[in-house]
């Protein structure tokens, strides 16, 4: 422990990487000095205190925890390719050219580290999201922050969760750049008052309240827990970031209750949410267009569209809580929401019990919680 591993523009995979130390810099270097080597990983909950530097590219995979606790600098790309990367103490990625969260995770660690890394992540590498999940944790009674720069949606629904550690005043912000949202995916964000994620821009575009949607960022953006059943859309304050509308510091729903005619008296510019505390049939007699949908997780609804007639969400957003009967159920329904949504069918059952007519959206994303 301690020598140095020169890959000489070659590659080496490994399963077993590390060297069990937790002291920043106690360790070994692997580095490669002709030409871009590649170290490709497959770790199970282990520590790496060493480094890696020079021109190489890093690949970890597999559903194992690789932990690391030094400045790596190498100049190649990263590639976090499943399974959760952990960064402690001294962690940075200060000089990787690039970050690759391939249904992988990765936790900026500021709470059970030895002090508050406010620059753990190489603010010019685009970051790119396929199913990714990064989570930025502070430090207790501490103002924890980091800052990314290019972040793109590539594919399917990622996620950003920041969490406060422990104390009254501390507070974590995640500041994103530039969001690029590719066509068909989806960003889910865990956050409140001061647990922040804030926006710079939005698809190359400077990103204030004035571009939210009607109140919303997009139907394809939304708060909440995975299979809480309490995901609501997402909106944005300037002061809090992204939040959860419906809820304190932020903008509400269109609608404060819940009747026969909720529809009816919705325009094109409303935001329905869907909460009876007893099962509710709400007809729909005329063709109408709102701008997002959500179901809240109380009791059945039913929307009863007459026939001929077409509801049209104009952002293409519809949240629904179908998580019932066990996994398999809840993967049937999600299934078949996606289908009428992508499709036009006819019929939505369980959480949205009926739905008579074509659910017509612009967007085309809909969110089973």
């Amino acid at each position: 422990m301690g020598g140095t591993l020169d890959l000489n523009g070659t590659s080496l995979q490994t399963y077993g990487f590390f060297n069990d130390s937790t002291v920043p810099g106690n360790g070994s270097n692997i580095t490669s000095t002709n030409g871009t080597g590649h170290l490709m990983i497959t770790t199970d909950a282990r520590n790496f205190s060493g480094t890696i530097s020079g021109d190489v590219k890093f690949s970890k995979s597999g559903s194992g925890t690789f932990n690391f606790y030094s400045d790596l600098t190498y100049t190649g790309p990263t590639l976090i390719n499943g399974g959760l990367t952990v960064m402690y103490q001294d962690a940075r990625l200060s000089a990787t050219s690039a970050i690759d969260l391939n249904f992988g995770t990765l936790y900026p660690e500021n709470n059970n580290s030895w002090s508050d890394n406010v620059d753990r992540l190489n603010d010019a590498a685009p970051i790119t999201m396929r199913g990714g999940y990064l989570e930025l944790r502070g430090r207790a009674q501490n103002n924890s922050s980091e800052r990314i720069g290019t972040t793109t949606l590539a594919l399917g629904q990622s996620q950003f969760y920041v969490a406060n550690g422990a104390g009254a005043d501390a507070t974590t912000t995640l500041t994103i750049g530039n969001l690029v949202r590719n066509l068909g995916t989806a960003a889910n964000f865990t956050s409140d008052l001061t647990n922040r994620v804030k926006i710079e821009n939005l698809n190359g575009v400077a990103f204030s309240t004035a571009n939210l949607t009607n109140g919303i960022i997009g139907g394809w953006a939304v708060m909440g827990a995975i299979g809480s059943g309490t995901h609501t859309f997402a909106t944005y304050s300037p002061i809090y970031g992204v939040g959860a509308l419906g809820t304190s510091g932020f903008l509400d729903y269109s609608n404060t209750t819940t009747n026969t005619t909720t529809l009816d008296t919705a325009t094109a510019t409303s935001n329905l949410n869907i909460s009876s505390a007893s099962a509710l049939t709400i007809p729909l007699t005329a063709d109408k267009t709102i701008n997002s949908l959500r179901f809240d997780n109380v009791a059945s609804s039913t929307l009863d569209i007459s026939a001929g007639k077409t509801l049209t969400i104009g952002t293409g957003g519809v949240i629904s809580r179908c998580w019932v009967g066990g996994r398999a159920q809840g993967q049937a329904q999600q299934a078949l929401i996606n289908d009428t949504m992508l499709k036009a069918t006819t019929t939505l059952s369980l959480s949205i019990e009926s739905l008579s007519k074509a659910v017509k959206p612009r967007t085309r994303y809909g969110m089973c919680v």
